[in-house]
Formats: C-alpha cells, sequence, structure tokens
C-alpha cells in the first residue's frame, strides 16, 4: 500500500464532473435573476410596466438555483462517502497484511478514531470541502462576468473586495492547523481511554476505581472542550470575514455607482450578483476549515497505509495439494518472540507444545499460522510459507483457535462458520455445537439465528472456546493450531476437545495442553526463552510434559 486512493478513480471523476455542471447551473441561473432584476428596476425606474420575461424569470430562477443547488450537495455527498469507503477499504486491507503483534499494539480507541474520527474528516472534505471549492470557483466569476457584460466598472468594484476577501481568509485559515491538530489529539486520546473503560465499568466498580476513571476522564473532557471551543471560535472569525467583504463590496458598487453615473438598474443588478456570491465566499471559509481537518487526517492515515506489510505483492499461486495432513517446517525460523525454531511435523503429526508461561508458544503458533512473518530462516507449509498461499487456500488449509481468533458480532450460525470453506449444512453446524457444549447457548440465544455480541461478550468463557473448537471441527483443515484449546472448557468441553485432536486427520500443534493431555499427542516440543526443542514422544519423558 502507498498511501490514500486517487479522488478521481474508480468512477469518481464523472461525480466530480457531474458537481461541476450543477455549479454552472447555479452561475447562470443567479446570472439571469440578476438580468431579470436590471430590468425590473430599469423599467421601474421609468415608470414604465416590468416586461413579462422579467418577473417570469425571477421565481424561475430561483427554483432553478435551488434545484441546482440541491442536486449539488447531493452529488457532493455521494461522492464525500464513496471516496471514505475506498479509504476504508483500503485502510483495511493495509491492516490485514500487517503482522496481528503489530495490529495489537493499536488501541481500540486509536482505531476507532482512524475508522470514524479520520474518515468522517475525509469526507468532509470530499463532500463539503473540494466540491464547494468547486462550486464557489464557478459560480462567483460566472456572476461577476454577467456583471461585466454590462459595467465592467461595477464588476471590477464588486470583484476587488471579493478577492481581498478570500485571500484574507485562506492566510487567517493558516492558523487552523495547529487548533485541529489539537482538537483531533485530544479527541483521540479521549476516545481511547473512553473505549477502553466503557467495557469494563462494573469491574471497575467492583474493584472501587469508578470515581477514579471518572475523574480522569473529566479532566480529557474538559481540556476537549477548551479546544473545540478554541476551534469554533477561530472558524467563526473566518467565516465572519465573508459577511464584512459583502459590506465592503455593497459599499464600493454603491460608491461607484455614484461616481461614474452608472444607471440605478445596474446597480440593482450588481447588488443582487454581490448578494448571490456571499453563500460561496463563506462557503470558502467552511472549505479553509475542512481542508485543515483533512490535512491532520489525511497525515496520520498516510502514515498506516506506509508501514511496511509482512508482505507487499499478492500472494503467489504456488502449487499445494488441496487434501491430505500438511507437513509443518520450521528451518532456522526466527520471528517476534522466537529466537529459534528448527523442527518438523510429519504429516498428521500431533505435537504438544510446552513449555514456561512468555516462553515463545504463541509467537510460535503465530508463525505457523501466518500471523506473524519470520525475520531469519523459514516457515513452510508442504514448503510453501503460509504467506505465500492465497487467502482461500491459508483459510482451508489452517484452522487457528487461539485468544485472536475472531468472533464478530452476528448471528450464532455466522460464528460458527466464519472463515468456514465449504460452507457446512445446517445439520452439521448444530451438531458441531452441541458437541462442543453450546447447547445452552442455542437454547439462550434462540438457536443459530441468536445474534452473538462483538467478541462473544454474551457467552461464558468456556462457550467462546466451545465455539472456536466447532468452528475448526466444521472446516475440516489441514493444520489445527491450537493456543490453550482447553483453557476454560468443562468436563465435557475438554472430553470433545481432546476427541477432535485425538480424531483429526490433520496435523495438530497444541500449545498450552496439561500433563494428561500432552501424553496423549504424538510428540513433544517446548519453547523456551523463544528457543524451540523436540523432546521427542512423551513416553521418552516418563509419560508426561510440562505445560
Amino acid at each position: 500500500m502507498s498511501g490514500l486512493p486517487k479522488l478521481t478513480a474508480d468512477g469518481r471523476r464523472r461525480a466530480l464532473l457531474r458537481v461541476a455542471a450543477f455549479a454552472v447551473a447555479q452561475g447562470a441561473a443567479a446570472a439571469l435573476a440578476a438580468v431579470a432584476v436590471r430590468a425590473v428596476f430599469a423599467a421601474l425606474h421609468g415608470a414604465l410596466t416590468p416586461p413579462l420575461w422579467a418577473l417570469a424569470a425571477l421565481p424561475l430562477a430561483g427554483f432553478a438555483m435551488a434545484g441546482a443547488r440541491v442536486a449539488e450537495r447531493a452529488a457532493a455527498e455521494g461522492l464525500g462517502y464513496d471516496y471514505a469507503a475506498a479509504v476504508r477499504r483500503r485502510l483495511l486491507a493495509h491492516l490485514s497484511r500487517q503482522s496481528a503483534r503489530s495490529v495489537a499494539r493499536r488501541s481500540t480507541g486509536a482505531l476507532s478514531i482512524r475508522f470514524v474520527g479520520d474518515l468522517s474528516a475525509v469526507r468532509n472534505w470530499v463532500a463539503r470541502g473540494v466540491t464547494r471549492l468547486i462550486a464557489a470557483a464557478i459560480v462567483a466569476p460566472l456572476a461577476l462576468l454577467a456583471l461585466g457584460l454590462f459595467d465592467a466598472r461595477l464588476a471590477l468594484a464588486a470583484a476587488a473586495p471579493m478577492a481581498l476577501g478570500a485571500v484574507a481568509m485562506l492566510l487567517m485559515a493558516r492558523g487552523l492547523a495547529p487548533v485541529q491538530r489539537n482538537l483531533r489529539a485530544l479527541r483521540a486520546r479521549l476516545a481511547a481511554e473512553m473505549t477502553e473503560r466503557a467495557p469494563m465499568a462494573p469491574e471497575l466498580r467492583l474493584i472501587g476505581r469508578m470515581a477514579q476513571e471518572t475523574a480522569s476522564l473529566e479532566k480529557r473532557a474538559r481540556a476537549l472542550r477548551e479546544a473545540a471551543v478554541a476551534h469554533a471560535r477561530a472558524a467563526a472569525a473566518v467565516r465572519a470575514v465573508a459577511d464584512a467583504v459583502w459590506g465592503l463590496s455593497a459599499a464600493s458598487l454603491v460608491g461607484v455607482t455614484l461616481l461614474v453615473g452608472a444607471p440605478a438598474a445596474d446597480l440593482a443588478m450588481a447588488l443582487a450578483l454581490s448578494a448571490l456570491t456571499l453563500q460561496p465566499l463563506r462557503d470558502i471559509a467552511a472549505i479553509a476549515d475542512r481542508r485543515q481537518a483533512w490535512r491532520v487526517a489525511r497525515d496520520r492515515l498516510n502514515a498506516v497505509l506506509r508501514e511496511p506489510g509482512m508482505f507487499q505483492k499478492a500472494p503467489s499461486d504456488a502449487p499445494f495439494a488441496r487434501r491430505g495432513p500438511l507437513t509443518l517446517r520450521f528451518e532456522a525460523a526466527q520471528g517476534p518472540g522466537v529466537a529459534l525454531a528448527d523442527a518438523c511435523a510429519a504429516p498428521g503429526a500431533k505435537i504438544a507444545l510446552t513449555g514456561p508461561m512468555g516462553g515463545g508458544k504463541s509467537a510460535l503458533i503465530a508463525l505457523a499460522a501466518g500471523l506473524e512473518a519470520p525475520t531469519a530462516g523459514a516457515v513452510t507449509l508442504d514448503g510453501v510459507a503460509p504467506l505465500a498461499l492465497s487467502a482461500l487456500k491459508r483459510a482451508r488449509a489452517i484452522a487457528y483457535v487461539g485468544p485472536r481468533a475472531p468472533i464478530l458480532r452476528g448471528s450464532l450460525r455466522r460464528a460458527l462458520t466464519l472463515g468456514v470453506s465449504p460452507r457446512p449444512t445446517e445439520n452439521a453446524v448444530r451438531a458441531a455445537a452441541d458437541r462442543f457444549g453450546l447447547s445452552a447457548a442455542l437454547a439462550r440465544l434462540g438457536g443459530l439465528d441468536g445474534r452473538v455480541e462483538e467478541a462473544g461478550r454474551n457467552l461464558s468463557t468456556g462457550e467462546r472456546q466451545g465455539l472456536l473448537l466447532a468452528r475448526a471441527s466444521l472446516g475440516r483443515p489441514r493444520l489445527m493450531l491450537l493456543d490453550a484449546p482447553l483453557a476454560g472448557l468443562d468436563a465435557g468441553g475438554r472430553k470433545a476437545a481432546l476427541a477432535l485432536i485425538a480424531g483429526t486427520s490433520a496435523t495438530v500443534l497444541a500449545a498450552g495442553l496439561d500433563t494428561r493431555a500432552a501424553a496423549r499427542m504424538d510428540r513433544v516440543w517446548r519453547m523456551e526463552a523463544g528457543t524451540l526443542s523436540d523432546d521427542g514422544p512423551p513416553a521418552q519423558r516418563g509419560g508426561a510434559a510440562a505445560a
């Protein structure tokens, strides 16, 4: 990935052209209205009846301007959402190419501010910044051109204050950059802290920390309020220039009219056109504010998108058998949390991965799964690196059960079959749920259509683990990577998990098994201080292994 997508790509150029066309329509309608005003005033000044065409043109021009503006704003809003969606897709795709450890280092609040706050700034800049800049750049010159066709002196008298005002607003808007940057930083910090604490509010109350944590959040909120007020004041000052400019423009027009003796009808037309350009001038102030917010968001998003991923090219279509257990090989592999791993699991072997807490067991499983990339050596599945496999091949080959296995909000059916291909039948899904202790959850939630909350928060610890094991069994994988698969399970769940390990034809690497479970495996690998050693069959260690 190399930064944000182009605004004009994927059909968005046509949307920009539509915005420009609607702006031209607004400018033409404004010019028609001004000419009609001139004709009416000229007739009244001569004690004549205003021409019928002018009387009809005034409401028609008003309706035309209103319709064109509505169409322009609607097209602009759609364009803004389309571009924000393109940025969102690129950001999510880029994060999927990052290592699990790299993504885990980002707080939930920080990710939220990227996907919500920064993308809102992107959308506002496109929908209400770029597009309104286009409209202002078309409407104002067209209005002045219409005036110039009748009296160039009046056009110059109106244009000079407007140009000076636009320059003044742009210069003043430069001071919004540090204000926007400070506001965003405070908003992100408060969002991160609130996102961290909100899900744990009952537990914080349990340990008597609610008063302290609330006070900390209130302090952040006060700082955010002060920054928001400072931003509102600075932005309002920029917008106020537009109103002052219109007053100067009107005074300039009256003065030039008196000086050169221009007809009153021309002055009326000039004042009408000047009033119609007030909105584009006000838009310039808002555009400048949104541009500063966009620049801050753009820099943060580009910083994320330019971080190197685990692989920069699309996975190759390397030869890879579709059936049968895999050979898992670590060849002098090193990586995050792994100092050295050199071992091979034969096809269908059941490996117990043991060692002390923090010894590197989870890190080794992450390397095997392709959640991390080796920094030296190699990790291969049947001779192919996990990261060289396409997403579909990797999903069909590997089942991962561990603390980072996803459970997304949705139906229980969706949670059980997430990433499973080919899709299992309804009966198979229900049977797997029953087998892994989810019968009570089925009854409580209302069957497979029942709703599972984010990260399975409405499931017990054992039910979440049973769900992941059931999912692994439904996928019929060729390699099972199990990180603490017995954690939280009752006797029935433990029995089902051990039966899954024993009954699958897949190669199995299971970390965190207890002594009895490890003794039933084919071999024992040990991770200590990030170094892997093959201790051989459990029988060589007296029939036991330290988990």
